[in-house]
């Protein structure tokens, strides 16, 4: 009998987690700058599953982005690569929004020495990568 109560309350901690990881996620991406500072996150903690639902959902976004969302099944290389280029990422600026479109200016790289835009879209009130 304890070992199903326990068994139960294991299950229950699990799917209680993993609920509230997937919210958290989704209070993530409220707004451009948190869908960034999401990537370099992942590159920090090399946590490749917080990338597989940030890309626009309707698929209109360009092959980077669609790589970066896809870079858990991607080679060890390019992960490696992926975390070299954003662990050290850092916004550089306001977002720039207009309507359902946003654009975030960042550095990455050694050093923080290229910078770039993220193109950002707004679907309900959640924001996904569009495409840099």
């Amino acid at each position: 009998m304890k070992h199903i109560i326990y068994s139960s309350l294991f299950i229950l901690v699990i799917a209680f987690s993993s609920c509230s990881s997937s919210k958290q996620q989704e209070s993530n991406q409220a707004s451009p700058e948190q869908v960034v500072e999401l990537l370099f996150k992942a590159a920090q903690s090399r946590d490749f599953s917080i990338l597989k639902n940030l890309c626009d959902p309707e698929g209109k976004n360009d092959g980077d982005t669609k790589r970066l969302c896809n870079l858990e099944s991607e080679s060890n290389e390019w992960q490696q690569q992926f975390v070299a280029f954003f662990s050290q990422g850092e916004i550089t600026g306001q977002p720039i929004i207009k309507g359902n479109e946003a654009q975030v200016n960042f550095k990455f790289g050694d050093k923080q020495s290229v910078s770039e835009t993220m193109h950002l879209v707004k679907h309900g009130d959640k924001w996904f990568l569009s495409s840099f």
